[in-house]
């Protein structure tokens, strides 16, 4: 059963989150272009583009099971690429959950929280060399904008969804 529940996280949860991050060093490590850092967990949760307010990030868990177990993370920026866009940053779920249909049933719940808090698109960013990625967020309705941004040493594709 793929139940699923969003938590925001804080201060209090950066020990669990750090060996999240451990856990999903495969895609962050693919990412960034280095291994996972140690205080990963902490630059997750502030770490924001110089025009964003804190208020303006939220950084979820993603909880299964009666254990509570972090099992995933989502980093989402409010009005960042406009004031009804909600900027999609990080969806990432440790590897042994991972084929088992909950990216849907997360990005299902992102979906709903954007159309009740009044978004009318999401936007996100796909790393040129993540297919895998890329074709699961097409699969979901995503559509490129044509825009192609710069990140680190990579480049990656802009997508968008209307909510």
């Amino acid at each position: 059963m793929n139940v699923v529940e969003l938590e925001i996280l804080g201060e209090k949860h950066i020990p669990e989150l750090q060996e999240l991050l451990m856990r999903c060093s495969d895609y962050l490590a693919f990412q960034d272009g280095e291994p996972v850092k140690k205080d990963a967990a902490k630059d997750l949760l502030i770490s924001r583009p110089d025009n964003v307010t804190i208020q303006d990030k939220i950084v979820y868990g993603i909880y299964q099971g009666q254990d509570h177990l972090l099992i995933g993370v989502v980093d989402i920026i409010m009005r960042f690429a406009g004031p009804d866009i909600l900027s999609l940053v990080l969806l990432v779920i440790e590897p042994t959950f991972r084929g088992k249909g909950l990216g849907e049933v997360v990005h299902k719940l992102l979906e709903e929280w954007a159309h009740s808090n009044k978004f009318s698109r999401i936007r996100l960013g796909v790393l040129f060399d993540n297919e895998k990625g890329h074709r699961f967020w097409k699969r979901v309705g995503y559509e490129e904008t044509g825009e192609i941004k710069p990140y680190l040493a990579h480049k990656f594709r802009v997508l968008e969804k209307a909510i």
